[in-house]
């Protein structure tokens, strides 16, 4: 039964096990070289094929030159040519096995880098888009936009009582300059919050009429007023008589 052989391929892997009679046309077809490193079945560490007895090249017949007798018996090799042999092959695998754990630490270094640099990437992009965000929130809290009442209007419906009628108040909300920025959106304010009130002229503020603030919600810059009072009969009666003689003011309290 003929020995079976893993091949160490360049990226470190292992490729087999592989039949003995398949390394033989591997290396006839000049798909390994006796440099290629291979570890039999049987052994832990990987050795140049051309280390391995069974793949040696088959010895060439030298001819014998005419005339010279072939001696009678060959001398045999002393003990110490044989050791120094021996050493010479031992000499000879260290390299090879060198070659196998530089592959190795390679491998493993490649992997490490791969992963830092990933990490290193993946950190960079949240730092960068947290800045981006705080960016944007400073910009915006810097440039909050101011705002006016505009359009405002009265109306008087059904009487509600006997001593009072109902008066309806609309109005907008607009901002005075719109503030927007090309990466960082628009700045505006979430709320703002308008004090109404009921004037009679040369009279000033009507005390029997009181409003409470009204907040607005504003978005893409405006927003709407909308509010229902009920008001004396003598007040609305004075409204209805002379429509110029008490007016609504409104006007923006705070914003926020």
């Amino acid at each position: 039964m003929t020995a079976a052989y893993f091949i160490l391929q360049p990226d470190g892997t292992e490729a087999g096990p592989v039949p003995q009679e398949q390394i033989v046309e591997f290396l006839h077809a000049g798909q390994l070289g006796r440099q290629s490193l291979l570890r039999r079945a049987d052994l832990a560490e990987f050795f140049a094929l051309g280390t391995y007895p069974e793949f040696a090249p088959p010895p060439v017949p030298v001819p014998r030159p005419s005339g010279i007798r072939r001696p009678s018996s060959m001398p045999r090799p002393s003990p110490s040519s044989i050791t120094r042999h021996h050493r010479t092959g031992l000499d000879a695998q260290a390299p090879i096995e060198g070659q196998g754990v530089l592959w190795t630490v390679l491998v493993v270094f490649s992997v490490v880098l791969v992963w830092c640099a990933k990490v290193g990437w993946d950190r960079w992009q949240e730092s960068a888009a947290s800045s981006q965000v705080a960016q944007a929130a400073r910009w915006r809290s810097e440039n909050l936009p101011s705002y006016e009442v505009a359009e405002v209007q009265s109306k008087l419906t059904e009487t509600v009582s006997d001593t009072e009628r109902e008066l309806i108040i609309t109005g907008e909300v607009r901002e005075k300059e719109k503030k927007e920025h090309p990466e960082y959106g628009r700045a505006e304010r979430q709320e703002v919050y308008v004090r109404l009130a009921l004037k009679m002229e040369s009279l000033g503020e009507i005390p029997s009429v009181r409003f409470p603030l009204e907040k607005v919600l504003v978005r893409d810059g405006k927003g709407s007023i909308h509010v229902t009072k009920n008001i004396p009969l003598n007040v609305a009666a004075t409204m209805i008589a002379d429509p110029g003689k008490i007016k609504v003011d409104a006007r923006i309290q705070y914003e926020k």
